[in-house]
């Protein structure tokens, strides 16, 4: 960009010193010293502004061809090597969800054979007694109850239910 810049900067001067030399030639005068001087240096300016510019394009243009000739090898080996990885993702996808109906069959028999058994909650709760002779009494003794406490037993279970 840079040096399309200054060659085209060195173009637009040149052709403006060129025209106020053509339009005083026009008019029968002669143009000045310093201003022939001026316009054979802006010009020799443009010439290696030129070179410059067509040098470097001239490289561009010598990568870019290279990369979209050869580009195509790189391409090939990249995706070459995508497709086997895909392949073998998909490979292992494939073995885990065939072991999956196993693993399933396995977890339900490990689950039928720990399954707590279904139990009357009297005899759950005979098992979860302590073996404390003492507490044992204590357990099976019905503690006193007034009014008070029935209402609450039944204030109680009715929240429960609900």
């Amino acid at each position: 960009r840079k040096l399309q810049g200054d060659r085209d900067h060195y173009e637009g001067k040149v052709a403006g010193l060129r025209r106020k030399s053509n339009e005083l030639e026009a008019k029968g005068k002669t143009s000045p010293r310093n201003q022939v001087a001026k316009l054979e240096r802006n010009e020799e300016k443009l010439k290696d502004a030129f070179v410059r510019h067509e040098s470097e394009a001239g490289r561009l243009c010598a990568l870019i061809e290279s990369v979209v000739h050869d580009g195509w090898i790189e391409l090939y080996q990249l995706c070459r090597n995508y497709m086997k990885w895909e392949s073998n993702r998909v490979g292992r996808e494939s073995d885990i969800y065939h072991e999956l109906a196993g693993v399933l069959d396995s977890m339900k028999a490990t689950y039928k054979q720990n399954a707590p058994k279904p139990a009357s909650t009297t005899t759950a709760a005979a098992a979860a007694a302590p073996t404390n002779g003492k507490l044992k009494k204590a357990a099976s003794e019905k503690p006193a109850t007034n009014g008070g406490d029935a209402k609450k037993k039944a204030a109680l279970k009715k929240t429960e239910s609900s």
